[in-house]
């Protein structure tokens, strides 16, 4: 015959079971139930509520840590690059400088000798009545037909570079979103899955405070305080998606902003050189000065292109954020601090309760231990992202001032070519002067774009060099963050 007691706790096991599994859960919560409760201590005749705020407690952790990998793999995917691509970009930029640097000396060689050689010519004075006087006047030659194509023709071509490699990399950006999008780690498509685990914590969350209920004074507060904890874990991991999604956003369309700046800015002002070739080839000088209009507005495209590219990117960022706005409401903004504070109040909590009662909860204990390791891993993303912040307004700064001396050359240029062309069209002396001072001005510009190209790529390297000796790449941060995920979860098996 069974002892009355082994009766009694089996069949206290089999209700709990029941009350659970029969509790209004979506089913995959119910499917994290049932394999919670069948390996176990819940089937053991020692069943205890306490027990079953661990099973749940383990499953919540495990929704969590679920939820975090997402977010890390989502990081890694939208924030990885071909490690061809900057190599590339300086080649197109070496490749559209050079070329036009060489037609630019050229350009100012033209205008300059012809200030310094035309031939000397007397005008007839009048000094006083019937006294005349003979004045010597510099009068410029005329620039040849085939030494003007010859000066416009590299910058040409070095332009049409430029915009076939807008073209390729704005290509690359579309397949890589494509790419994306088919592997599940597209923004549309992870917040989808984040939606779906939010619920089934939520849903775990609130089964857990019903038991909570009925525990002792003492076990409820403990219980309490680990509550917090779990949903500590659980709005600081909405609140980072939330962060990793906007900034998903805002880089592609900053990106492919800056791509299609760069094809315009380069295609127009390949343009305008067309343009001037034609008017220097056939005799139509009334045309060069629409060729020049073509070149202001490609200065003017060099300038806006950060701007225009930052201001794109913090729109879409707003509309992103507006979206999300319903899938955060009512999360307080936490970090690391606030994490670690209850991490440490919980643990205390846990040492008095073990002291008291002389026995130690090794499910417990482990998932103490899982949050300790969490704590870590909010304090290496933390350093992370101020890194990443730094670097961002370092390069916003660099490519600002970069653009706009480099533009400000090439509308300086733009507007000299325009008088020249428009108001001084029968002035050949005033035409070189002006093409002269606009082509000097450009040259240095052009200087400043191949050397500032080539400062920042090795400035670039000798940094990536320095994090990846330091193991502080964001690749290699997040490739050791999922490590330490699935450290977590075998902990708390």
């Amino acid at each position: 015959m069974r002892h009355p007691v082994k009766i009694a706790s089996k069949f206290l096991s089999t209700l709990v079971a029941s009350f659970i599994l029969s509790s209004p859960l979506n089913p995959a919560s119910q499917a994290v139930f049932a394999q919670e409760l069948e390996g176990s201590s819940l089937q053991s005749t020692n069943l205890s509520d306490q027990n079953s705020i661990n099973v749940v407690d383990q499953a919540i952790l495990r929704k969590e840590i679920e939820l975090e990998r997402l977010n890390t793999n989502f990081r890694i995917e939208t924030t990885s690059q071909d490690k061809y691509k900057r190599w590339r970009q300086l080649f197109y930029t070496e490749a559209n400088a050079c070329p036009t640097e060489s037609g630019v000396i050229a350009a100012m060689c033209e205008r300059f000798a012809n200030l310094r050689h035309g031939k000397i010519i007397f005008n007839r004075v009048r000094l006083k009545d019937n006294i005349y006087a003979l004045r010597p006047q510099l009068q410029a030659r005329r620039i040849k037909h085939y030494r003007s194509e010859h000066t416009l023709e590299p910058q040409m071509v070095g332009q049409w570079i430029g915009t076939a490699g807008g073209i390729i990399e704005l290509t690359a950006n579309l397949i890589n979103s494509h790419k994306l999008s088919k592997q599940g780690f597209d923004p549309q498509t992870t917040r989808k899955q984040v939606l779906k685990l939010k619920k089934e914590t939520d849903d775990l969350l609130e089964r857990r405070t019903s038991l909570v209920a009925a525990l002792s004074a003492a076990d409820a507060s403990l219980a309490a305080s680990e509550g917090k904890l779990l949903r500590d874990i659980e709005d600081i991991s909405l609140l980072e998606y939330s962060r990793f999604h906007i900034g998903a956003k805002r880089s592609a369309v900053m990106q492919n902003t800056q791509e299609l700046f760069l094809i315009y800015r380069n295609a127009i002002g390949a343009t305008g050189n067309l343009i001037n070739i034609i008017s220097a080839h056939s005799r139509k000088r009334h045309m060069s000065g629409t060729g020049l209009l073509c070149t202001l507005l490609s200065g003017v495209g060099v300038v806006a292109t950060p701007l225009a590219a930052r201001w794109a990117a913090a729109l879409e960022g707003k509309l992103a954020a507006r979206k999300l706005s319903p899938d955060i409401l009512g999360i307080a903004p936490k970090d690391q601090g606030a994490f670690e504070s209850d991490r440490l109040a919980l643990e205390s909590l846990v040492n008095s309760h073990n002291a008291e009662s002389g026995s130690r909860n090794q499910l417990q204990l482990a998932r103490l231990s899982a949050y300790k390791m969490e704590s870590d891993l909010l304090s290496t993303q933390k350093a992370l992202e101020v890194r990443q912040k730094e670097q961002a307004r370092r390069a916003t700064i660099e490519s600002v001032t970069s653009s706009a001396l480099t533009g400000s050359t090439k509308i300086a240029l733009g507007v000299c070519g325009m008088v020249a062309g428009y108001k001084n069209i029968r002035n050949p002396k005033a035409q070189d002067r002006l093409h002269a001072a606009g082509n000097t001005a450009y040259g240095i510009g052009t200087d400043l774009t191949i050397t500032e190209g080539l400062r920042v790529r090795i400035a670039g390297e000798m940094e990536t060099s320095h994090l990846r000796r330091e193991h502080l790449l964001r690749g290699q941060v997040l490739q050791q963050r999922l490590k330490i995920l699935d450290e977590m979860e075998r902990k708390i098996q």
